[in-house]
């Protein structure tokens, strides 16, 4: 989060022609959005595969078909329009009544004064869990039998690490939070790293060793004095800080500990919608013709893996 103060500026107009500029350009913007929206929706994600395979598109018999997961795909928009990019888009835009002079109301930057900068991040890329990677193990031994059947690349698979390094950060993740502390640096108005101050600064991170990893990264590429940063670090039990529904107890009784809290994860996992993805996962592997049934948690195994 970043509070920006201007400096004070002198108004002038007339109070209808700037009531009608706010109108137009609302309109305008939510033009953008639609339009946007609209160029971004993606397809159905098995157009590879059979037909008999696809979603039906009018179907409404599943409650499950149109619902969205915390972790899904990640659809490829550079195969859609890039709506930041477009010059008929844009040119199209401008030519709204009083959007053209929006930019001319908006103060320069050199009027702005950087008050505070607060930043929640998540860590960077890590290596799948202990339970992930045990799931995955567990689904590479249920698919031995059928060898003579898979693909290529998926006879001799093997995880490329092991239990030793479950769930910590990953090389990749610590390149992603570093790029991630040079970014966050430019948008305060710095091209070199800043000196660290403990009067000025404050780090903090989980007691999960991801987060410091991550926390180090970024402050690798924020500070020029990163030997100096002093991290904060809370008790497991004590964080109320980033950790505050370790400390619910009305948390932990209604939704962590309650499995009716979970119903629709039951129901999905009985639902057609995951029988299609089960059927889909046994066309792609060549295995059609085996006795091999995928299980909602071989599923998960799977998008751990690929994920």
């Amino acid at each position: 989060m970043t509070t920006m103060r201007s400096t004070p500026s002198s108004a002038s107009g007339s109070l209808p022609p700037r009531i009608r500029n706010c109108v137009l350009q609302a309109f305008a913007l939510c033009s953008l959005v639609f339009i946007v929206v609209a160029t971004q929706i993606p397809s159905s994600f098995l157009l590879d595969t059979p037909s008999i395979f696809r979603f039906s598109k009018r179907s409404t018999t599943d409650k499950f078909e149109h619902m969205f997961a915390t972790k899904t795909k990640y659809w490829d928009q550079r195969e859609g329009m890039n709506i930041n990019n477009d010059p008929a888009v844009e040119g199209a835009i401008l030519t709204f009544p009083g959007l053209a002079d929006m930019n001319d109301q908006t103060p320069h930057q050199s009027k702005l004064e950087l008050i505070q900068t607060q930043l929640v991040v998540r860590h960077g890329i890590r290596y799948p869990t202990g339970g992930n990677i045990k799931e995955i193990n567990n689904l590479l031994e249920k698919l031995k039998p059928y060898q003579d059947s898979l693909p290529t690349w998926m006879k001799n698979y093997a995880l490329p690490y092991n239990m030793s390094v479950a769930g910590e950060l990953a090389v990749a993740g610590k390149h992603e939070i570093s790029k991630l502390g040079t970014r966050a640096r430019s948008k305060s108005g710095h091209e070199k790293p800043v000196i660290y101050l403990k009067e000025k600064y404050r780090i903090t991170h989980t007691h999960i060793t991801r987060t410091r990893d991550s926390a180090i990264a970024f402050v690798g590429s924020f500070f020029e004095n990163p030997e100096d940063v002093e991290y904060i670090e809370y008790p497991k039990d004590k964080d109320v800080l980033l950790r505050f529904f370790d400390q619910c107890a009305r948390y932990q009784r209604e939704v962590k500990k309650n499995q009716t809290a979970q119903l629709q994860l039951h129901d999905f996992q009985k639902s057609s919608v995951l029988a299609k993805i089960a059927l889909w996962l046994k066309y792609s592997l060549g295995l059609m013709q085996e006795s091999i049934e995928f299980s909602s948690n071989d599923l998960m195994a799977v998008q751990s893996a690929c994920a």
